[in-house]
């Protein structure tokens, strides 16, 4: 198994996100975890990646997000499912 680094961008961090490991097997559902710890905070926010939603349920492969993609993080009222 791969691990991958991933920039995780709000429109309060712009460009200076907060940079999680993950598998590229792991769930978004999983990694946003990964983020709240390191964030300090359960936003709920939707994840964003190429302008397309990323569901939870999807992992990083089939996605296609390689080591220091950044994906933007934005506030929803779903919670990116």
């Amino acid at each position: 198994m791969s691990n991958i680094t991933i920039i995780i961008n709000t429109p309060k961090t712009k460009s200076g996100g907060i940079t999680i490991m993950v598998n590229q097997f792991e769930t978004v559902s999983s990694a946003k975890e990964k983020y709240y710890s390191a964030a300090g905070t359960r936003a709920n926010n939707q994840w964003l990646y190429g302008g397309a939603v990323l569901k939870d349920s999807e992992n990083f492969d089939t996605i296609g997000i390689e080591d220091k993609d950044i994906i933007e993080a934005h506030p929803s009222s779903k919670g990116g499912n």
